[in-house]
């Protein structure tokens, strides 16, 4: 769907199952583990369709459906399904996206006609993320089920909970995601939650004193937002990422959650009860947005780290529908790649009539034009390939050795891009 990454859609956050299979302990909602048998739930299926037409009736028009792991059930596409019937203009699934590390099971999921996909990546390397998780070989496969939906055209959002295990790997993480390219990562803090209420897992254990970490999560917020990926940060004070105060942004409003035992929760004011700031944060240019640390945190570390800030920084901006194009979001995965030997592509940038690349070489830089036929075949061309008119931006000692490799990178990747040229004429 034609929709903006930062689109703002009145959403219903519904719990399908408590079943999955990763054992997070940071979990919110608790996990029930497979060796359990008897104790597996998923919600019934009437009971979301109720819950669907409950909240859309409330405004809601974006559904994201959770869990536990939601792919674990079988009848997960005619959830989906009554979703549409419904009439949800969005719909999101938050998952771990090991279903789709086989080819089976990501065209499964594929066909299934989610807007999003939101996938959970706890850690910049496979040690950090798998112990995070508590599943060994997650990660493999939860970057393996990614990459295929990916490559299936598949709209994907990175979701990442700042542990331990995501804070002392940030820097791998970022350059995961640059080289992944996702539409947008989002940073979450760990709230108190069932895998805690039943000492499965020690809150001090999985969260360290988050300002230690401040340069880091300010460089990596502004690493990927630098490289085209969209990165924020949620539920974090502001003043713990100073120079990148304008990456974070607070829950809308207008989100409500379903829970698997059938409460209905206002979001942010459910957010809100378990959060606390201090008395000096009065002060704050951001007061009114921020909710502060949450209790769990609060109670073992204070609130002393929180420092007013006077001013607020400008906003970043709403992404705009570039986004939503299939045929960018390609080129950006299959051609970015910063500090890499011999010819490179720093950044692919959409035009009204096709693409700028923006190349490298050594001690070289050129700008290159590719223009899909199918848009443009007037006009002079450097080279053509069966998909692209080829040009570039005249300046001052232009190597064509880098307009030459981007042709060839070009022509090397059209049957890969050939139907997202296709779909997108249509």
């Amino acid at each position: 769907m034609s929709l903006p990454s930062d689109v703002a859609i009145p959403k219903a956050e519904i719990h399908v199952t408590e079943v999955c299979n990763n054992r997070c302990g940071f979990c919110t909602t608790g996990w029930i583990n497979a060796e359990q048998g008897d104790g597996l739930v998923h919600v019934p299926r009437a009971v979301i369709r109720r819950q669907l037409e409950e909240m859309y009736a409330a405004g809601a028009r974006r559904a994201l459906f959770q869990g536990g792991e939601p792919t674990v059930r079988r009848d997960l596409g005619e959830i989906v399904a009554d979703a549409l019937d419904v009439g949800y203009v969005a719909t999101t699934l938050f998952t771990n996206a090991r279903m789709a590390a086989s080819e089976k099971g990501a065209r499964w999921l594929a066909d299934m006609r989610f807007t999003w996909f939101q996938v959970s990546i706890q850690g910049g390397t496979a040690a950090a993320h798998d112990e995070s998780v508590g599943a060994d070989a997650a990660f493999r496969q939860t970057i393996g089920g990614t990459r295929r939906l990916l490559e299936l055209g598949q709209r994907v959002k990175v979701n990442a909970v700042l542990t331990r295990h995501l804070l002392d790997t940030l820097p791998q993480f970022a350059a995961l995601m640059i080289e992944l390219r996702p539409e947008e990562v989002g940073f979450d803090t760990v709230k108190r939650g069932g895998a805690f209420a039943d000492q499965r897992a020690s809150y001090a254990d999985l969260v360290p004193r988050l300002s230690p970490y401040s340069a880091a999560l300010r460089d990596a917020l502004l690493t990927m937002n630098d490289a085209g990926v969209i990165a924020r940060a949620t539920s974090l004070p502001p003043c713990l990422v100073p120079g990148a105060e304008r990456f974070v942004q607070e829950e809308p409003g207008t989100t409500r959650v379903a829970t698997s035992g059938g409460r209905v929760l206002h979001k942010l004011e459910w957010k809100r009860s378990m959060q606390q700031k201090g008395e000096p944060c009065v002060e704050c240019a951001y007061d009114a947005d921020c909710g502060g640390v949450y209790d769990a945190y609060a109670e073992l570390y204070g609130t002393a780290e929180l420092r007013p800030l006077h001013a607020r920084a400008a906003a970043a901006p709403i992404q705009g529908l570039e986004h939503a194009d299939p045929l960018l979001r390609a080129l950006r995965r299959a051609l970015v790649r910063e500090n890499a030997r011999g010819f490179g592509v720093r950044s692919v940038r959409p035009r009204d009539d096709g693409f700028e690349l923006e190349c490298y070489g050594p001690g070289r830089e050129a700008r290159v034009l590719a223009i899909p036929h199918d848009r443009s075949d007037e006009g002079a061309a450097y080279a053509r390939t069966r998909l692209f008119r080829v040009l570039y931006v005249e300046t001052q000692g232009v190597d064509l050795r880098l307009v030459d490799a981007a042709v060839r990178t070009l022509a090397a990747l059209e049957e890969r891009l050939e139907p997202l040229l296709t779909a997108d004429a249509m």
